[in-house]
């Protein structure tokens, strides 16, 4: 009987593993994927996420599943020691590729960075995860503007998507726009939207709370315009209807309280809580609805939040702007939540829908369907590795 050799994987990403983000949307597709695949994870972690037992932990349960982590310190971009971590990770691909790694999958613009100079020096077949568009998000959310560094940065990524063995996109909208740009072979762009576990996150059957239960998950700035969401919650709170809203994000609490208090809301139906990811699954079915509001922008028609993926499978319907066509898609064809722009004028046609979903049990099943047709973390590994094959 012939020895089943595993193929070799670089996986690459800017976000550290030991984050919530990369713990639901990197760990949970690598302990999947490390089962038919021999995979090296290069990672930039936060100091002191490197200090916490976590830290250990992890180390250990990636050994055991024999996945090989590389975990590198992440600095801000300002900060000169970033050039030495470049090129420790530079050498270290390069190391990788000679020893017999066929194929890298870049996770967001930064890792493609390394390719590119890499691919001066070897022929690399890579899969550029794009996960956004992360130089539109820069002048989005933070009004970078330095042109010179702009231009670079645009060659760069422009390289990565014409270049790539594959690119993948977290939206059809971002797909369908890179494919328009840039002339590339058939079925190189590819959609693997945000996804969660269909058996970790299940739906609360019985919910007879009378009270109308709004949750807030995640950060509040960003790409994020909390100032809406407050001002929802004023208008609900004029019309002394039963509500709470409960706020669960690791953003600074005192910064978030100050927000609540320029809009002269009573907390006494606001709460403000830190959340661990291991307890998201148990907490969001306890909802009756996740509000949020997206800056609309360039870059959010890249976008797709991991929260939608956990609500939708807990059978949670969503209340949020018109942020991308992929989310009004699914939302307007499905009956899945609520469009909105928050503003006063409509909130008497926003607040008859929210009691329409309230008292209409249906849309559990609903939301719970969607959730595992298009937001599935088996079908997503799937998809990834029909891609590495």
């Amino acid at each position: 009987m012939k020895n089943f050799t595993k193929k070799k994987i670089i996986y690459i990403t800017n976000n550290g593993v030991l984050e919530a983000l990369g713990n639901s949307q990197i760990l949970s597709y690598i302990y999947k994927l490390a089962q038919n695949y021999d995979i090296t994870l290069i990672s930039l972690e936060k100091k002191e996420d490197l200090q916490i037992i976590d830290y250990q932990i992890l180390k250990k349960k990636l050994i055991q599943k024999k996945i090989n982590w590389i975990p590198h310190k992440y600095y801000n971009y300002r900060n000169p020691l970033n050039y030495i971590t470049f090129f420790l990770i530079f050498f270290k691909v390069l190391t990788l590729i000679l020893r017999g790694n066929k194929l890298l999958h870049i996770r967001s613009f930064v890792p493609g960075i390394i390719i590119y100079f890499c691919s001066f020096l070897l022929k690399i077949k890579f899969i550029y995860d794009s996960r956004g568009f992360w130089i539109n998000e820069k002048i989005d959310r933070l009004n970078y503007k330095n042109t010179f560094i702009l231009n670079i940065l645009k060659k760069i990524d422009k390289f990565l998507y014409i270049n790539s063995y594959k690119n993948i996109f977290l939206t059809h909208e971002a797909k369908n726009i890179i494919s328009k740009k840039y002339t590339t072979t058939k079925n190189k762009n590819i959609v693997i939207t945000t996804s969660s576990s269909v058996s970790k996150f299940e739906p609360k059957k019985n919910k007879n709370n009378k009270k109308i239960k709004f949750l807030y998950l995640g950060t509040t700035d960003g790409a994020y315009n909390f100032d809406k969401i407050l001002l929802f919650i004023k208008n609900i709170e004029n019309k002394n209807l039963d509500f709470c809203l409960d706020i669960f994000s690791n953003d600074n609490k005192n910064r978030i309280i100050n927000k609540i208090e320029n809009f002269n809301l009573s907390q006494k139906n606001i709460s403000i809580n830190s959340i661990k990811n291991s307890l998201i699954s148990k907490i969001i079915k306890e909802y009756d609805f996740l509000i949020f509001y997206c800056k609309n922008n360039y870059s959010i028609k890249a976008s797709m939040p991991t929260k939608i993926s956990e609500a939708l499978l807990s059978g949670v319907p969503i209340i949020c702007n018109e942020f991308n066509n992929d989310i009004i898609y699914y939302i307007r064809s499905y009956n899945i939540g609520i469009l909105t722009d928050f503003k006063n004028n409509n909130f008497d046609n926003l607040l008859c829908s929210i009691k329409n979903f309230k008292n209409d049990k249906s849309h559990l099943n609903r939301c719970r369907k969607v959730g595992e047709k298009y937001f599935s973390l088996d079908s997503a590994v799937n998809s990834l590795s029909n891609i590495y094959k």
